[in-house]
């Protein structure tokens, strides 16, 4: 070989050994331990036990869900009023842990009780490490395994949307593990049929 062909050879090997090394995902991020709470001075106020079935918007009107007639009203009220949860996912990671399977089956409980007749949107998010490319990937694939759990609990898959968001709509801005740990979700968000 050319001396020139083994310079040329050479600044390739380095240039995709420098490429792959760039493309490693970064390392987990242990988050912090959380202090225990200062003792209380007053006794705390009686709890309820939670309730047996996810809250429903009581005193929102479902006969119109059944009926397939919802209204832009009745739809922003439920959204508003969240009774669909938020699914959270581990550091670069889509795998629906034991909560977040518990939230899913919730939200399914709804869908399939209440809300017979509403179609839903899961957005997928990123916090705001790894590009804007693996992002969007990332957020489309927590969506997508949202999506096939609830299909897995019966909910028909022709009402499950799917879109990423990425790193752009951060439910926290700033730039912390416990940031970040807010921004790594699937949002379920009701829609007209």
């Amino acid at each position: 070989m050319t001396r020139t062909t083994r310079l040329v050879v050479t600044v390739l090997v380095l240039g995709l050994a420098l490429f792959a090394a760039g493309c490693k995902k970064p390392a987990p991020v242990t988050p912090p331990e959380v202090a225990a709470p200062a003792p209380q001075t007053t006794p705390p106020e009686p709890q309820e036990p939670p309730p047996a079935k996810p809250d429903t918007g009581a005193g929102w009107d479902t006969t119109t869900v059944e009926t397939g007639t919802m209204t832009p009203e009745w739809i922003q009220k439920m959204n508003d009023s969240g009774v669909l949860k938020t699914v959270y996912f581990g550091f670069d990671s889509y795998d629906l842990d034991s909560p977040a399977r518990t939230v899913i089956q919730a939200n399914a409980t709804w869908l399939q009780d209440v809300g017979k007749q509403a179609d839903i949107r899961v957005e997928g998010h990123c916090d705001e490490r790894g590009t804007i490319e693996y992002n969007l990937a990332l957020g489309e694939r927590r969506a997508s395994a949202v999506r096939e759990y609830l299909v897995s609990l019966g909910v028909d898959a022709s009402r499950v949307r799917i879109v990423s968001f990425g790193e752009e709509q951060p439910a926290d801005p700033g730039h912390t593990e416990a940031g970040w740990a807010k921004n790594r979700r699937a949002v379920f968000v009701i829609e007209a049929s």
